[in-house]
């Protein structure tokens, strides 16, 4: 007779036990609360010489645990901005390109300060909504737009630029401000081998970066005043080159300031166990049927001043250190490919 192994005997029992465990679980198929999908709109209208776009998409429903949350445009709407002081009408028509973008037919579209403005939509499902009314709000002009070198931990390229504005705060008068910053830096990659010429080439771009956080300030504490040196973002250096940096000053009312700042204090929480749940934040656009029905997103009306400043990389105290401090930034292969939101030339516009 075949003796059975002692280590089958010992742990025989305990494959039983497992097998009999495994065989005991069902698989349960949880219900999952399905959401009907919510408008989301964004827009700005400014006093400046463009087409005014608007974007309108609905959350998406959850309808299996896998599936993801995407964003759907809402295409064949009937949006038209209202002029309440001029009692003129400005339809936008969709943009077919782009889904769900509606934009104004002028190419010099500006609204006027001192109006009061109202966006309505209609959905091709026939539901109308109205934004609650903004007045256009003239901005201050900024006054400086500058930079300083800096050297410093808190960034992951520790040398670049901070970016400062200073501008003269209207005396007497409640302000709001919203400012927008963007910059394009050049970059460099190993590139690509050229058999024909022999030469290394697609080696150097442009790439673009944007703030994401909303800067929004209050003129509560400083009526009056002189704002100086107000910190706007940082540039980091990654290459020789010139660093292209535009900052939009917006005039918002009260209302786009609040909520704004509930999106900005979401958007920095450092998500400890001490943190409120995150919540929707709902806009200034309602459902004209049940003006208590909010949607998401926000229409802002706002006069926008906007300044530029060209900081050329020059100084032998950069190009001294730039060498160095930029090796471990540079990308592999086809720069324009390797990294995001890059093209090969400088912008055309600058």
């Amino acid at each position: 007779m075949k003796k059975i192994p002692h280590i089958f005997i010992y742990f025989y029992p305990l494959l039983l036990s497992v097998i009999g465990l495994s065989s005991c679980i069902e698989s349960v198929d949880l219900p999952i609360r399905i959401e009907k999908p919510k408008l989301v709109v964004e827009g700005v209208l400014s006093d400046e010489n463009s087409p005014c776009t608007i974007r309108l998409t609905n959350t998406s429903t959850f309808a299996y645990a896998n599936q993801t949350f995407q964003s759907q445009a809402v295409n064949g709407a009937l949006v038209q901005i209202i002029d309440s002081t001029d009692n003129k009408i400005y339809t936008l028509p969709q943009v077919y390109e782009e889904a769900g973008v509606y934009r104004t037919r002028e190419l010099d579209f500006a609204g006027k300060v001192g109006h009061v403005y109202v966006l309505s939509i209609k959905t091709p499902e026939g539901e109308e909504y109205l934004s609650k009314a903004e007045k256009l709000q003239k901005v201050p002009q900024i006054d400086n737009l500058y930079v300083e070198y800096t050297e410093t931990a808190k960034f992951e390229q520790s040398y670049g630029h901070l970016i400062y504005i200073d501008l003269k705060d209207p005396k007497n008068v409640e302000n709001f401000y919203r400012w927008e910053v963007y910059f394009w830096t050049r970059r460099r990659s190993t590139g690509v081998f050229d058999f024909r010429s022999g030469q290394i080439t697609k080696d150097f771009c442009w790439q673009y970066f944007r703030k994401v956080a909303f800067d929004v300030e209050s003129d509560r504490d400083i009526d009056g005043n002189q704002i100086q040196k107000k910190s706007i973002w940082y540039a980091p250096i990654y290459n020789r080159g010139s660093h292209l940096i535009e900052v939009s000053q917006y005039a918002i009312s009260r209302e786009a300031y609040v909520y704004y700042q509930r999106l900005n204090d979401q958007y920095n929480r450092t998500g400890t166990i001490f943190d409120p749940i995150p919540s929707t934040i709902e806009g200034n656009v309602y459902d004209r049927k049940d003006p208590t029905k909010l949607t998401l997103g926000y229409f802002s009306v706002a006069g926008v001043i906007r300044k530029r400043l060209v900081v050329p990389l020059t100084d032998e105290v950069y190009l001294s250190k730039i060498s160095t401090i930029t090796l471990p930034f540079q990308g592999e292969g086809d720069c324009v490919s390797f990294f995001p939101n890059s093209i090969p030339f400088r912008p055309s516009d600058w």
